[in-house]
């Protein structure tokens, strides 16, 4: 198949409609927008299944934290979720940052009912309520990397 103006291929190409990268995009939001019900659902049910390994401390189950958190912050950034992105991703790193044998239940439990609490709608009054649960979990988090740090430096003394 030639390329060379003149030819079928070429004519076709340059009759072929052409869409600005905004268009793409309004496109592309006008489809996740009508989904958007449908991915609150499923988000829905990831958090469900997140807080029923920490209710029964399923510690078969810690290996599976990480990546459905990360399913979670994926799917809820998608659809403009960055609550609920944020702190599923907080609670990822906590998880891969902490060590097997270090495990803090109680850490995991505040992140999962943050988590929770993020998903619903209208769950802060105000940004800085927001912010005051973020940092929080900053702090959350701060504790137990301490912790981590000091159980790794014993158990390698």
């Amino acid at each position: 198949m030639s390329t060379k103006p003149g030819t079928d291929f070429a004519r076709k190409l340059a009759q072929a409609p052409r869409t600005t990268m905004a268009a793409q995009l309004g496109e592309a939001e006008r489809l996740i927008a009508g989904k958007r019900a449908d991915f609150a659902t499923e988000i829905e049910s990831m958090i469900a299944s997140l807080e029923a390994i920490v209710q029964i401390r399923d510690n078969d189950g810690v290996n599976r934290i990480s990546p459905l958190c990360s399913e979670i912050a994926g799917a809820s950034g998608l659809v403009g979720m960055a609550d609920v992105a944020h702190v599923a991703s907080g609670l990822a790193q906590l998880c891969d940052e902490m060590a097997h044998d270090a495990w803090s239940w109680e850490a995991i439990s505040v992140f999962a009912k943050a988590l929770h609490l993020a998903a619903r709608p209208g769950s802060f009054a105000s940004p800085s309520e927001r912010d005051v649960l973020f940092g929080q979990l900053a702090a959350v988090r701060a504790a137990v990397m301490q912790r981590a740090a000091r159980h790794s430096s014993e158990h390698a003394a």
